[in-house]
């Protein structure tokens, strides 16, 4: 497991600082580091123009004097880091229509999650009737039907898998609940892949498709009856080095349970994206597994993609939603079927929230 580490720049501030990375870190399964810097020709040397200053991971630098006051100045520091450490998560949501393929996305959460640390949440969205005078409009008997079924469905999960697994009911439309769901901390959703209408979701299904899309944490989207085996080729695709630089953290935090390689690949030319660069984001930090780099220049990106993850034997694509362009070659092109990505491997979508 990486740590995160934190380089705290102040005088009077030091205390109060580390007392408030703590707090936050206690909740937390991570390891971390706090080093705390008072020399003002250290300031000088590292580029500090104001204390006090925290940088995360030498990635983030925050500067009070760039918020309105201190608590927006906390408020920063914390969502960044509770960002970085999401994937090493507290918990894994795991969506049940009660069907093959929800079934299967439980297994195979259960068994990633003893990998990850943390327990499972399984939830049952029941998307009632109708009633545009009356509102919501249904049957008590299925909403009952229902219940008992997700209660019984989390036990069965609970003592097939050794995980401590919790349920959750909810009555709505199960994009906008789920999508709520996703913005508690510290979690990651397990969604099963089913096929329907366009490229994303014609491999992976609507739910999972608008969840891809939408959701604030990161959403594994599990092949149809395909079972959990410890990652050891891992591609992480990408066309922005700045955006990398944001969601390196999350990659590597994820990727540093298993014993697995890395590899990064850049949609584009070489020297849009030069290797030093790639080294220098993914490959310099404690718990970063075997490191390969690669650059694909297709005028069909889903197919250059699916061709290289043939060729190395990938058990898991990663992409990320911030990279719109990118994002929209991939899951909105009209192309065939043999150009669609490959419905064997799972995917993971990370989400870069920078406007």
């Amino acid at each position: 497991m990486g740590t995160i580490r934190f380089k705290v720049y102040g005088i009077d501030q030091q205390e109060e600082l580390k007392t408030m990375i703590g707090g936050w870190m206690q909740n937390s399964s991570i390891p971390y580091d706090v080093e705390s810097i008072v020399d003002v020709d250290q300031f000088i040397r590292e580029g500090i123009n104001s204390i006090p200053t925290i940088i995360i991971q030498t990635e983030f630098k925050l500067e009070q004097r760039q918020y309105k006051d201190k608590e927006t100045f906390s408020d920063a520091i914390r969502k960044i880091t509770s960002k970085m450490s999401s994937i090493v998560t507290n918990k894994i949501i795991i969506p049940t229509d009660f069907s093959k393929t929800a079934e299967n996305a439980a297994a195979y959460g259960a068994e990633l999650a003893k990998y990850l640390g943390g327990g499972l949440d399984m939830v049952h969205v029941l998307n009632p009737a109708t009633d545009l005078n009356t509102g919501y409009m249904i049957d008590p008997g299925i909403e009952s039907v229902k219940r008992k079924k997700l209660e019984d469905f989390s036990q069965q999960v609970a003592e097939q898998s050794g995980v401590n697994t919790t349920s959750k009911f909810i009555l709505g439309f199960p994009i906008e609940e789920l999508t709520q769901l996703s913005e508690e901390s510290d979690v990651l959703m397990v969604v099963g892949a089913t096929g329907e209408s366009d490229i994303l979701e014609k491999v992976f299904g609507s739910v999972a498709s608008h969840l891809a899309r939408r959701s604030k944490a990161p959403v594994l989207i599990v092949p149809k009856e395909l079972k959990f085996k410890p990652f050891k080729e891992v591609v992480y695709a990408s066309n922005d080095a700045g955006m990398d630089y944001r969601i390196s953290a999350l990659v590597k935090n994820f990727v540093s349970h298993f014993d697995c390689r890395l590899h990064c690949v850049h949609i584009g030319k070489d020297d849009q994206y030069p290797d030093w660069q790639m080294q220098a984001i993914f490959g310099e930090a404690e718990g970063v597994p075997r490191l390969e780099k690669a650059h694909l220049q297709e005028s069909n990106v889903v197919e250059g993609l699916n061709r290289y993850c043939e060729k190395v034997g990938a058990d898991l694509l990663i992409l990320t939603t911030q990279q719109r362009n990118f994002w929209r070659t991939i899951v909105h092109t009209s192309i065939t079927k043999e150009m669609s990505l490959n419905p064997h491997i799972p995917l993971l979508v990370l989400h870069d929230e920078k406007k």
